[in-house]
């Protein structure tokens, strides 16, 4: 406004946005006098039980284009400090997202009543729109029935929901999944209080979860791996923590990469290693790598490594759990 410059409107009533006007104009125009009057108000509707949130009506707006709504008109953003979602309507728009809300069992109110329940899985396959909303609605959302709870080295920790024929995988692809770079091999599944590892391999993986297990994956060791191997960068190790597995996870040395002489930094400390002294049985040649450490593998003079080192593979060097 002139003089008064910017005026923030949101959420006020029209008594208190005339008085802040007031106040804005006082040091500009001698005895100020104010009135605002609303001309109209834009129409919404309400999600409420999972989470609550407002969005805008749009007149003939059917059930499913609300719930898409929620769901792509937000972006849901994991916090810069990696900890959950907490905005309502991002709340809302993760969920409805990674599959935690039971879509099968919607309820509206209307009025004060509940209409009958709307499954909006069924809509979409068949690809009907869904009963037509009004101002005002409230759309009442649940979680599903399971609950899994899932923390360690994923993206968001927390709790995933499921339906009851839904495999314990779904919980781990609803949190995120392992990290992109870090996607673990294997869990630990605590059920009923008893905790086993599981495996992606292992038949509880894709059977339907229970309510109240509980997954953490473990953080995995991350190591640098370049100089003259097939793919140079980081590797994950996950079970075998060793020199030789990351050396086998980076594609194995070039047709000259030098095993004789790899180098090993720890800590800005440098080592040198002679894989192929693993075949008379110098253990002390393969390390135990920790999170953070690079190796290199340096250019060879016309030997062609990459043979005694797929003979050394062959010896079982490597662990079982690779």
């Amino acid at each position: 406004m002139p003089l008064a410059g910017l005026i923030d409107a949101t959420n006020l009533s029209p008594a208190v946005l005339s008085s802040r006007i007031v106040d804005r104009l006082a040091p500009y125009v001698r005895k100020p006098a104010v009135d605002v009057e609303l001309v109209a108000q834009a129409q919404s509707i309400f999600v409420t039980g999972v989470s609550s949130g407002v969005y805008p009506f749009s007149p003939g707006e059917s059930l499913l284009a609300a719930l898409s709504q929620v769901q792509q008109t937000i972006t849901p953003t994991v916090p810069s400090n990696g900890g959950a979602v907490t905005d309502p309507s991002q709340v809302a728009a993760h969920e409805l997202q990674y599959g935690s809300i039971e879509l099968r069992r919607v309820v509206i109110e209307r009025d004060g009543k509940l209409l009958p329940p709307v499954d909006a899985e069924v809509l979409t396959g068949s690809g009907q729109p869904g009963p037509t909303l009004q101002p005002d609605d409230t759309i009442e959302l649940a979680y599903k029935p399971v609950a899994v709870t899932v923390r360690g080295d994923v993206h968001q920790p927390g709790v995933a929901h499921l339906d009851p024929d839904q495999p314990l995988s779904d919980a781990l692809r609803q949190v995120g999944e392992a990290d992109a770079i870090t996607a673990a091999d294997r869990f630990q599944l605590t059920r009923d209080g008893t905790t086993v590892v599981v495996t992606k391999s292992s038949p509880v993986y894709r059977e339907p979860a229970q309510n109240g297990d509980a997954v953490y994956v473990p953080h995995g060791i991350h190591v640098g791996v370049v100089g003259s191997v097939a793919t140079p960068g980081r590797v994950l190790l996950n079970g075998d923590q060793t020199l030789l597995s990351a050396l086998y996870f980076a594609g194995g040395p070039t047709k000259y990469g030098d095993i004789k002489h790899v180098e090993v930094i720890h800590d800005g400390i440098q080592s040198q290693m002679d894989i192929t002294r693993l075949t008379h049985g110098a253990p002390q040649e393969n390390p135990v790598l920790t999170d953070g450490d690079t190796v290199f593998v340096p250019e060879g003079h016309k030997i062609d490594f990459g043979l005694i080192f797929q003979g050394i593979i062959a010896g079982s060097y490597l662990r079982p759990a690779l």
